[in-house]
């Protein structure tokens, strides 16, 4: 059963691996960018290439949203 073990630990994975404050927020972009490669990726080998997909997005995304909070604290400066 491949399938719903990626979508548990696809997230979790990307979480531990960002290792940022806001776990909640992690999963929950995790599950959602997870999704989306998987919809992008179905007909090939949709599970893997699909949390491959959307693990580096979700990565790219959350290191995006990190510099625009860090930006919004040094304007609060």
């Amino acid at each position: 059963m491949g399938f719903p073990t990626i979508y548990i630990t696809a997230p979790l994975l990307s979480m531990f691996i960002n290792n940022e404050g806001n776990n909640l927020e992690i999963i929950v972009k995790g599950f959602f960018y997870i999704f989306l490669g998987m919809i992008i990726a179905a007909p090939v080998n949709g599970f893997f290439i699909g949390a491959i997909i959307g693990f580096i997005i979700g990565k790219i995304k959350s290191k995006n949203t990190q510099n625009i909070n860090n930006q919004n604290i040094i304007k609060r400066r």
